[in-house]
């Protein structure tokens, strides 16, 4: 059989853990992406790990800024998350804070029904999408009950450009199909197709497991059946096929058995470690995804172009997913109206203060040194946008130090400010003492400056 023309380039693992899987998954945010795009040749990457969105963000940034500062062309970064699904009402996580006032039995049925999760796989195809999926992010977690848990309810609530997928054997769905409830796996497919609408896909992966060839069968069936498109992943959790043992190793680090063994006899593993029960999750590329379909899934009802058809629709639903734009400025709260005259009174102040007292100025330094420090500190300020963080803090300083709140001298660049030790958030004079502003700020520096209260 001739094999069919693949363009690698049109494909990425949707489905796809990095080390912010914590203790599940192996692949570094730097390791995925120059893996995705230098090695295998792909437009895209993306990264869905366990309940969390973090990675995202490092994504976004490695793949569209730091890689073209190393010379390496930019790679598009698809974001999404594995959520953990609970079934349970709503209403009973926000029981959980009241939990003591209820009786026993009734706490341990509730936190028994709690416990009880599935996955499921939601990429943001948008900027709103990514708000959307912020949004699950954010209440999942204070709906945290061992894991951050979500809601069906709470995912059909905020649709609007995100993409569903039902992930692996155990996704909301596939976990009912595997059980044999096939009318409630039928009745979830329902309702995530009527919530979701066009952006609802059947996952298919071609990993070596018999519980996975079924599901795919049975998936493939419901697909024919109910119009719904398949996508084909591999629910990647670690780089390359000899990082099975370095990934094993990791999910064992807090799973091994009081009182068990932690060592292997001729090379098998001991009765007390967990294992996945495949050897084949790592970062396949679309030629080893078809390798992995003809050498264990190929047949009647998952042939050729079926594969070829979720190929077909990972390659769509790439083109289809906009760029993010997740570089919004900081909002800073404004407290003054006028924050440029505020801060040249309080420093003006500040000055005229410490003369009274003697303590400026310094020996071998004249009241002009101090004049021409404060112009050049307060002209960078301006420049870079930072009065009002500047204003911000010495809010934040005097309210504690006149509430008998501890505050330190002043720690770190910041102790190079004349205007910070004005405004009173530090306590030491930098020109008595020879300290660089340009450590703290500059107009040509990049990265934000920060202030250490301790």
């Amino acid at each position: 059989m001739k094999k069919p023309k693949l363009d690698a380039s049109k494909f990425c693992q949707l489905h796809c853990h990095s080390v912010y899987s914590q203790r599940d998954g192996a692949i570094t945010i730097r390791d995925l992406a120059d893996t995705a795009a230098d090695k295998h040749g792909q437009d895209a990457v993306a990264v869905s790990d366990h309940g969390i969105l973090s990675s995202g963000f490092v994504l976004y940034q490695y793949a569209t800024q730091l890689r073209p500062q190393n010379n390496k062309k930019p790679i598009k970064p698809i974001i999404g998350c594995e959520m953990y699904i609970n079934d349970t009402r709503q209403e009973l996580f926000d029981w959980l804070p009241t939990a003591h006032e209820h009786k026993k039995v009734e706490r341990a049925n509730i936190r028994k029904s709690l416990a009880k999760y599935y996955h499921g796989l939601v990429i943001a195809r948008n900027q709103t999408g990514y708000y959307n999926l912020m949004r699950i992010h954010n209440e999942s977690w204070r709906n945290f009950y061992h894991r951050p848990m979500t809601t069906p309810e709470l995912l059909f609530e905020n649709t609007e450009g995100l993409i569903y997928s039902t992930a692996c054997q155990a996704g909301h769905i596939p976990f009912h199909i595997l059980s044999g409830e096939m009318d409630k796996a039928l009745y979830l497919i329902d309702q995530y197709k009527e919530a979701f609408r066009d952006w609802f896909f059947l996952e298919l992966m071609p990993i070596e497991s018999e519980f996975q060839k079924n599901l795919n069968k049975e998936l493939i069936k419901i697909s024919k059946q109910k119009n719904i498109p398949l996508i084909i992943t591999n629910d990647s959790h670690y780089l390359e096929p000899e990082d099975y043992e370095l990934h094993r190793a990791l999910i064992n680090l807090d799973r091994l058995r009081k009182g068990g063994k932690s060592t292997t006899e001729n090379g098998k593993s001991p009765d007390n470690l967990w294992e996945f029960g495949v050897q084949d999750l790592y970062l396949k590329n679309l030629d080893q995804m078809y390798e992995s379909w003809r050498g264990f899934h190929k047949g009647k009802i998952f042939n050729e172009s079926m594969f070829m058809s979720a190929v077909e629709t990972v390659a769509y639903i790439i083109d289809e997913i906009e760029m993010y734009n997740l570089e919004a400025p900081p909002r800073v709260p404004k407290i003054y109206d006028d924050e440029w005259g505020t801060i040249k009174s309080l420093v003006t102040e500040g000055l005229q203060t410490k003369v009274k007292k003697g303590i400026i100025p310094a020996e071998g330094k004249t009241i002009q040194d101090y004049v021409d420090r404060i112009k050049l500190e307060l002209g960078v300020f301006r420049d870079t946008r930072t009065v009002d963080y500047m204003l911000i803090c010495q809010d934040m300083i005097q309210w504690a130090k006149g509430n008998g709140i501890e505050v330190g001298a002043g720690r770190g660049s910041a102790a190079g400010s004349l205007v910070s030790y004005l405004l009173g958030i530090t306590d030491l004079d930098p020109l008595k003492w020879g300290l660089f502003f340009e450590r703290f700020m500059s107009v040509s520096r990049v990265a934000k400056m920060k202030l250490e209260l301790e």
